[in-house]
């Protein structure tokens, strides 16, 4: 876990990072696919969401890695149900990390896996959100949002 010198300086949301990292170690790596284990996650994301409990750059990027992860492992085995799930829950976790490029490859993934779900309106809105999120890059972060929105609008 990747602790920042702003978590250094506060000693006890420090130790709560620890924690939480610890949890869901336990929880993803004994029970991956058990409910508490998908419980956790959710509260972990929603306390740094609310700003009561932030996450680093660092906690954040490894949940990711870990959810993303296992949604390819459950893609290779078939299961788009699972995978869907694992990769909205890694989103969720992307959406607030400056990793633009693993944003995009969850949604242009996302919207694969839609597709292959025939869910086209899922398809086209997380196609359309990997591409706003391209756009938004290439041009420095200065779109606004009616021209992402306007490059997405063709898909619509």
């Amino acid at each position: 876990m990747a602790l920042n010198v702003a978590t250094a300086s506060r000693p006890r949301l420090a130790t709560f990072l620890i924690w939480q990292e610890v949890k869901l170690k336990l929880l993803t790596e004994t029970l991956p696919d058990s409910a508490a284990a998908a419980e956790h996650i959710e509260a972990i994301i929603d306390g740094h969401s609310a700003g009561a409990m932030p996450l680093t750059e660092g906690t954040l990027r490894s949940v990711a890695s870990r959810l993303l992860s296992e949604g390819c492992t459950h893609y290779a085995q078939g299961d788009l149900h699972r995978t869907v799930e694992g990769l909205e829950r890694a989103y969720r976790f992307l959406e607030h990390t400056k990793d633009w490029i693993s944003q995009h490859r969850a949604q242009a993934t996302l919207a694969h896996c839609y597709l292959q779900q025939n869910a086209l309106e899922k398809a086209v809105d997380r196609a359309n959100n990997a591409l706003v999120i391209l756009v938004q890059h290439e041009s420095g972060g200065g779109c606004g949002s009616r021209q992402a929105q306007s490059v997405g609008g063709h898909f619509e």
